[in-house]
């Protein structure tokens, strides 16, 4: 049924295939994939996250061949918990942004918009490096989106969740690089902030 419903996407992507400029993502279907909604207050990408392993926090995401690849946690030290027992991605003071808790990567910036880590893009989960994980994206605002990466021959992105009061959507990119250096990650997401800049345009 899984095979059914992704060879029915792969065709609906051929007559819907919408490109931007510069062209190089192509705007997908949703439902591309199963497992790309989220849930839980602080917006994870669906997966288990071991919030009982004490100094080690982390969260299961699955790829697009249905394997399941954990990673570890980012936690910005400068952020102030509500709740000593937890970090403050678990327990954000009141009226903080969506992803308070996580850091921003100052190294990972260009014209006004700066990446934010989720999930540890340092450690690998293949030979050639990172291949998949959780980051996010801050505009000049200071507002945020969520961002689910993966690499993928195929150059493409789509929407998780739409805009709300909250932040301006969630996105799923794919990337044609593995990940094994901050350089790594600046490459990929250069590649992706002209789509990034569209979308927050649409917002603001």
């Amino acid at each position: 049924m899984r095979e059914k419903r992704q060879f029915g996407a792969m065709v609906l992507l051929f007559s819907l295939l919408l490109c931007f400029t510069p062209a190089l993502y192509a705007k997908t279907p949703e439902g591309y994939a199963d497992d790309t909604d989220w849930s839980g207050e602080n917006g994870r990408r669906r997966g288990s996250m071991d919030v009982n392993s004490p100094g080690f926090w982390k969260t299961t995401l699955t790829n697009k061949d249905s394997k399941r690849i954990t990673k570890p946690i980012l936690i910005d030290a400068d952020a102030k918990s509500t709740d000593q027992s937890r970090p403050a991605f678990l327990a954000r003071p009141e009226g903080s942004k969506p992803y308070y808790g996580f850091p921003l990567i100052k190294e990972i910036s260009a014209d006004g918009f700066t990446l934010g880590a989720v999930t540890d893009f340092l450690v690998k989960d293949s030979p050639a490096g990172c291949t998949i994980g959780d980051i996010f994206v801050q505009g000049p605002d200071g507002s945020q989106a969520g961002i689910f990466w993966e690499v993928d021959d195929k150059l493409a992105y789509y929407t998780i969740e739409s805009p709300d009061e909250s932040r301006w959507g969630v996105y799923s990119f794919t990337v044609q690089n593995p990940v094994s250096s901050i350089e790594d990650m600046r490459k990929n997401f250069l590649l992706m902030l002209p789509i990034l800049k569209e979308l927050y345009k649409k917002t603001h």
